[in-house]
């Protein structure tokens, strides 16, 4: 038997649903399916999607491009952050943000062993393995996201084994690397952990390196593009990451799951294993049985295109 709950249809952070189990013929534990909803906000609040890129690098590490001229390009082609991230030094963000483009401070922190994006981050330190060095970005309060590359040359133990990533880099677009796939073996081990897509760039005008710019990004949904209401929406969850297609609309009511693209996108329910669940046109809906530990969204177009949601966790709570 299934017992709802009432007040928690998709507008809170979860919906929860109790299924009693009787351990003995007088006492009966109640558990809970909570399906957390990243996307949720306050009945009422205004919240819109703003676009940005975490991952370029300007000419004070690999890039050739000054920190001005990548925050001009990017605010004049509809983003409203960036986050510059050279390696192993900190870009202020006075140096390319705006009141058109938000700053957010990040750093690239490379190693021999690999690189972790560094978010919200003004500094480096060394580290003597890929753990230790997402450790002290957690540590000093930041985000760790490791890097498409990195992430890539792991084995499914090696990334068993990690602790307090906040996010994977599943798109490069300057490499044209996936790492969807790393993505789903953390999530399926239990790790609590976020996408993100980014077009990498190094030189807006080609010059050698491939001009990448626009080739993959994150959208994220707050009541405006400020730095505090862009880390609160990361912090949540409350983002998705593409390389074309654009997610509108995530609603959870009771079990069911409910994602919107725009016209001409079609989607794909993923669970656990990476296990396609369900799928359907730009509007789709899958209901949830309880089993799946994590259900994400797949928006496709018919180019190749790709975005990626970010999980609906479910668990089962005494």
């Amino acid at each position: 038997m299934v017992v709802l709950t009432s007040g928690l249809l998709g507008r809170g952070t979860a919906a929860v649903l109790f299924h009693p189990k009787a351990t003995s013929s007088v006492t009966v534990h109640a558990k809970q399916l909570v399906i957390v909803n990243p996307y949720a906000t306050a009945e009422g609040a205004p919240v819109d999607w703003y676009r940005g890129n975490l991952q370029a690098a300007s000419n004070w590490s690999v890039g050739k491009d000054l920190p001005r001229q990548l925050g001009a390009y990017y605010a004049s082609h509809g983003y409203r952050f960036l986050g510059v991230a050279d390696a192993n030094t900190y870009t202020w963000v006075e140096s390319y943000g705006s009141r058109q483009l938000t700053g957010l401070p990040m750093v690239d922190a490379t190693y021999p062993f690999g690189d972790v994006l560094a978010l919200y981050m003004d500094h480096w330190l060394p580290a003597d393995t890929l753990q230790g060095a997402i450790d002290w970005i957690a540590q000093d309060a930041g985000f760790p996201v490791l890097t498409t590359t990195t992430a890539a040359q792991l084995t499914p133990d090696q990334l068993r084994g990690l602790h307090r990533v906040f996010g994977v880099e599943v798109y490069d677009g300057r490499l044209g690397l996936d790492a969807t796939q790393q993505w789903d073996q953390l999530l399926t081990a239990g790790a609590r952990v976020y996408a993100l897509a980014a077009d990498d760039v190094r030189s807006l005008n080609g010059d050698g390196s491939p001009a990448s710019q626009g080739h993959g990004w994150i959208e994220a949904l707050a009541p405006d593009p400020s730095l505090e209401s862009l880390l609160a929406a990361l912090r949540r969850g409350a983002f998705y990451a593409s390389t074309g297609p654009r997610f509108t609309s995530f609603t959870l009511s009771q079990r069911t799951l409910c994602a919107t693209a725009e016209p001409g996108n079609t989607l794909r329910f993923i669970a656990k294993q990476a296990q396609m669940v369900g799928s359907g046109g730009s509007t789709a809906c899958y209901t949830v049985t309880g089993r799946e530990t994590y259900v994400r969204v797949e928006a496709w177009d018919g180019s190749g295109g790709r975005a990626w949601s970010q999980p609906f966790f479910v668990d089962w709570e005494t």
